[in-house]
């Protein structure tokens, strides 16, 4: 919960959607994040797909923001027609 405040401003709460996941949730994403762009990203993806506890633990695991949010490495705009 220390390092929860620490991060965490009061006015976050409502800015981050903080509130949409359980802190079940929140402790698996202070224990597996590296940094709060990432813990963000991971929530807010969470709070988009409904994913549980579970599920957010085995997307962060397996590298989902490295993959998705990092590499834009698409060309897609550039290969398919309109």
């Amino acid at each position: 919960m220390k390092k929860f405040a620490m991060e965490f401003q009061e006015d976050d709460i409502e800015e981050y959607g903080l509130t949409g996941v359980t802190w079940y949730h929140h402790m698996a994403l202070l224990d597996k994040t590296v940094d709060k762009k990432q813990y963000i990203w991971y929530l807010q993806k969470a709070v988009e797909n409904g994913w549980t506890r579970d599920v957010l633990v085995h997307q962060i695991e397996y590298n989902l923001y490295g993959r998705q949010a990092v590499t834009k490495l698409q060309n897609f705009k550039k290969v398919l027609p309109d």
